[in-house]
């Protein structure tokens, strides 16, 4: 359960991290449904976009390659509709391997409203159903093994700016958040801290986000309060014609650790 927990806290993490400004607070007066920003616009992502290939590589010292590219540590790719929103993302356990498939499916409205989640072999492995208010925001989650047993619900709480501020996820049957990820936004709507709370275990984690003079994340602080370490990482780019990061390099306490590629496609 201690695995479940964490694992979902993290993808929760990014799809918290995304719904910021994921609507227009006022509704379209002629259709009167909410005017939902896609995914590849809240991602800052330009041009005419099918598919992002992403590699994170370990960083090799010894690599002849002037970008010290090692082994391979995680894959995964980002399909999206003709609307672009995500329409399916698979994450490998190597280069081919496929070790799990999530793929969402959209009301009338681009609302996101389920998702199934697949196994390596294609099997079903869960599901999520998802719960907006009238503005379209994500208000809750429910996740769902295959078998039908809800073992998870995500509420999430805004700011008057739309701004996801908390995260609480209950396991089914409890009345108090077993996890709790708090976020705090600066006057610009960028997210500048972010505080995450495993009650059951007595973690608890704080982030710290910079970014540089065009707006672009560059650096971030992590802080491990239950052992009181703190590691700095920080960020270099390589850019597309079109604006697009196509090389990051992770830079983890003033050594470089990682070397991620983007092919966009």
């Amino acid at each position: 359960m201690k695995n479940l927990l964490l694992f979902s806290a993290l993808i929760l993490a990014v799809i918290i991290s995304s719904c910021s400004a994921s609507v227009n607070q006022e509704k379209d007066d002629n259709s009167q449904k909410p005017n939902v920003i896609s995914d590849l616009e809240k991602s800052s992502l330009k041009g005419e976009i099918k598919s992002i290939d992403e590699r994170r590589y370990y960083y090799d010292y010894n690599a002849d390659s002037i970008l010290g590219k090692g082994d391979l540590e995680t894959r995964h790719r980002t399909s999206y509709n003709d609307k672009g929103f995500v329409e399916s993302v698979e994450y490998f356990g190597s280069e081919n391997y496929l070790i799990s498939k999530t793929v969402n499916f959209y009301g009338e409205d681009n609302l996101r409203d389920s998702s199934q989640i697949f196994k390596e072999e294609g099997k079903l492995d869960g599901y999520k159903k998802y719960f907006h208010n009238e503005l379209g925001l994500l208000m809750t989650t429910e996740n769902y093994l295959a078998d039908g047993d809800m073992h998870t619900v995500e509420v999430i709480t805004y700011d008057s700016n739309n701004n996801p501020t908390k995260l609480e996820m209950f396991i089914r049957g409890e009345n108090e958040a077993s996890v709790v990820t708090t976020k705090f936004f600066d006057e610009n709507n960028k997210l500048i801290k972010s505080e995450f709370e495993d009650k059951s275990q007595g973690i608890c984690t704080v982030v710290e986000y910079y970014y540089d003079d065009s707006g672009a994340f560059e650096k971030r602080i992590v802080t491990e309060h239950d052992s009181n370490i703190k590691d700095v990482y920080e960020y270099e780019y390589e850019y597309d014609d079109k604006g697009n990061w196509i090389t990051k390099v992770e830079i983890r306490n003033g050594r470089k650790s990682f070397l991620i590629e983007r092919q966009i496609d």
